[in-house]
């Protein structure tokens, strides 16, 4: 469900976004160069066959999984200035420059 996500939001921005407007090849490479694409499409592989990956490896993909919710959070800008509360919100709005 989520490879075929991927693809439908990728290709909808890829279609749509500022920018001239590709043609299907040029759409279908644009998808298949991104890593959005890749990423589930190698997982799934390596789900599906026999390989064991190393055990150093596990534990580096197991410590990229466990950290991927805080850095989204922070690179969206969830975490607010501590200067930012209690403010009115008058003065919020001036702090909302910061997130």
């Amino acid at each position: 469900m989520v490879p075929l996500l991927n693809v439908l939001a990728l290709g909808v921005l890829v279609r749509y976004a500022g920018g001239p407007k590709l043609d299907f090849i040029q759409m279908l490479r644009a998808l298949f160069v991104n890593p959005f694409i890749w990423s589930p499409a190698i997982g799934l592989t390596l789900n599906g066959t026999p390989v064991d990956l190393p055990q150093a490896l596990l534990s580096y993909i197991d410590i990229l999984g466990r950290a991927s919710l805080a850095a989204g959070l922070l690179v969206v800008g969830v975490e607010r200035p501590s200067t930012c509360v209690g403010w009115p919100s008058r003065r919020l709005s001036m702090c909302s420059r910061w997130l």
